[in-house]
């Protein structure tokens, strides 16, 4: 909770409950002190139209905030991590960016399924890839969107999924076949731990070498969407060949491990997953994600650590838990995948396994 928060509350309720806040702060995390305030707002609506609103934006803030902590281990170029809502007469919605947060400034409903749709997509519009947005194929960026607004509306408030899906997601879907099948695509990548793990990731990353040009590089564009039919073929099993698990073109350059071979394990322990992950380093990856599902991850979790100790190349190891999905079962996994980085330019070594 910034300082202009605290100010803003302590206007509302008072000294003493902000100082009780402000305490409990110490206890909870963000999302639930976001909540507890907007409860202890609750309080003064039937007196004050400023608790009334203040109710509204902090209980929005703490459900989007406890919803969106599936991208907390992902670079700030992702999601941007923090919004503020600012009420204002008219019936336009706007949003900015303003020193790492966004502003979103809209128009006070009585339906709060509204309000909390409204600034879930206006949050996502410009905190989702702020800097990659304008080079990423348009259509992919459109479907990442719905589906990321869709995943915030899931977890933070499922009593308005339906007005999102009436008045956002089903238009959108009936007027671009293309968008219909990204979105259906991404669902795929979401349950295999690869859509804001490894895509939105890499579109970020890979961006930053364009970023701030004004206009990118078809080059550029055409890997953004080849990336992803990529990605699709190994999260659908449509590859079996480890050899068709690198993508090594101009702007990305990633491969992909998946530790599911416990014989391999059991007979050879990590050496040949480290072999191959070494020689791929020769061969000019700059990224490698290593999966790990159930307790697989155990085996997971030791290969980078050993990686990270015999090859000064590693800079940095950064862990991404997530649930895998089976979407024809309805069963999911706790998995986590891993992303090595090559060393590059100043970048310290740093294992955060």
């Amino acid at each position: 909770m910034s300082l202009e928060d605290i100010k803003g509350i302590s206007g509302i309720i008072g000294i003493p409950l902000t100082a009780l806040i402000v305490v409990i702060a110490c206890l909870f995390n963000l999302d639930k002190l976001y909540m507890l305030a907007g409860t202890l707002q609750k309080l003064f609506v039937g007196v004050s139209k400023t608790a009334r609103k203040g109710t509204v934006s902090n209980s929005i803030k703490g459900r989007v905030i406890k919803a969106t902590k599936m991208v907390k281990s992902l670079d700030v170029d992702v999601m941007i991590p923090d919004f503020k809502i600012q009420w204002v007469k008219e019936e336009s919605v706007e949003s900015f960016i303003n020193k790492n947060q966004a502003i979103i400034r809209l128009e006070y409903k009585s339906n709060p399924h509204k309000n909390f749709v409204t600034a879930v997509t206006a949050f996502v519009d410009v905190g989702l890839l702020p800097k990659a947005k304008k080079y990423v194929n348009k259509e992919i960026i459109k479907a990442s969107r719905l589906a990321v607004c869709r995943d915030i509306i899931l977890k933070g408030d499922s009593e308005a999924l339906d007005y999102f899906d009436d008045n956002i997601l089903d238009p959108l879907k009936n007027e671009s076949e293309e968008v219909r099948d990204l979105l259906n695509d991404i669902k795929t990548l979401d349950g295999n731990g690869m859509f804001y793990q490894i895509l939105l990731n890499e579109y970020s990353k890979s961006a930053r070498q364009l970023y701030p040009e004004e206009i990118g590089d078809q080059c550029f564009t055409y890997e953004t969407s080849e990336f992803l039919r990529f990605l699709h073929n190994i999260a659908t099993g449509s590859v079996t060949d480890v050899s068709e698990f690198y993508f090594n073109r101009n702007y990305f350059k990633i491969r992909i491990f998946l530790t599911a071979n416990s014989i391999t394990y059991k007979f050879n322990g990590t050496k040949v997953y480290l072999k191959h992950l070494f020689k791929s380093i020769d061969d000019g990856i700059e990224t490698i994600y290593l999966f790990g599902l159930g307790k697989k991850a155990a085996i997971a979790k030791e290969i980078t650590e050993e990686a990270i100790q015999k090859d000064f190349r590693i800079a940095k190891i950064i862990p991404h838990e997530y649930r895998h999905r089976n979407y024809e079962s309805g069963r999911s996994v706790k998995g986590v995948c891993f992303e090595i980085n090559v060393y590059k330019n100043s970048e310290e070594s740093d294992v955060a396994v």
